[in-house]
Formats: C-alpha cells, structure tokens, sequence
C-alpha cells in the first residue's frame, strides 16, 4: 500500500511536470489515492506494531504535535494548484495526517486528542464527507452569483456564507 502511494506521489509530479493541467493530476483517480493508500499502510502499522507504538505514546504526541502544526501552515499557505503542492506537497499532507491520526491512536491524552473529541468537531466530523460532498457545489453557485450580481463581498464573507451553507446542507442531508 505504501508502496503504490508513492507511485501514485511519483505519478502527480510526473504528470503535472509533463504538462498535465493542475485540475487533471488534483482530479485524477490514479494520482490520487494515494491518502487512501496511506491510510491502509496506516491500519497495517498499527496492526503490527500496536504493542511497540503504545510504548512509544509520548513520542507519539510529539510527532502528533507537530505534524498538526505542519498541517495547519500547510492549509494556510498551501493553494491546491501551486506546483509544490503537485510535486509533494499532497503527499507530505497525505503523510502528516497518517501521523496525526496514529498520535492520537497512541498519545495518551494530549492538545492534539483534546482538540479533534470537542464536541462540535465530533459532528463535524461526522457530517464530513457530506461537507466534502456539498462544499464544490455550494461555493460555485456563490461564485456564479458574486460574478452575475457584480457583487464584489470579500472572499472571507463568501467562505464563511458558503461554509455556513456547505455545514447546514450536509447536516440535512446526513
């Protein structure tokens, strides 16, 4: 699994670097899973090595720690098209997060575990994939709306209008 999520990784890079549009190597199948991967590598690690990483639970949150840090610069200064992100970028974020989640596996308590149980994160969480679902239709009809109205919001309000939505739609839909 590990193996292939890297190719998958190689193949991003490859392709973008060939002269693939940022929109075919972000949308595609083949140079996408690797997250997937990543977390079937993940529940194979902790499969085997269970009783060592529950020794190692204060290194655990270390590296939880500071894989959330990276994480949140990353999702500050990153944009979903910028070259860095298709060379490696994805990959690194793909990895940070196998890190994240396994120091929350193993850390015992810790900011990074307290921060992902509060409880509006819980439902978050919960309703994530119908947020992950929503979130591209919403913000294009808010997009075509601004653009055919002329109204020129900043982009903050817009974020926070579509999220808004984006939340309350997955929330009914769930």
């Amino acid at each position: 699994a590990g193996a292939i999520a890297v190719t998958c990784a190689v193949l991003r890079g490859a392709l973008f670097f060939g002269g693939a549009t940022a929109d075919r190597v972000y949308n595609g199948m083949d140079t996408r899973c690797d997250g997937l991967l990543i977390g079937c590598a993940l529940a194979f690690v902790v499969l085997i090595f269970r009783d060592r990483l529950q020794r190692s639970n204060a290194s655990s949150r270390r590296a939880a720690i500071g894989a959330a840090v990276v994480l949140l610069i990353v999702s500050q200064v990153g944009q979903w098209k910028a070259p860095w992100m298709l060379y490696g970028g994805y990959f690194a974020v793909v990895v940070l997060a196998a890190v994240l989640v396994a120091g929350m596996e193993f850390g015992p308590g810790g900011a990074v575990r307290a921060a992902v149980e509060w409880p509006p994160l819980v439902k978050l969480g919960r309703i994530s994939y119908g947020v992950y679902l929503w979130h591209f239709p919403v913000f294009t009809v808010l997009e075509n709306f601004r653009e055919h109205t002329k109204i020129h919001q900043r982009w903050p309000i817009i974020l926070f209008v579509g999220g808004a939505i984006t939340i309350a739609v997955a929330g009914l839909s769930y």
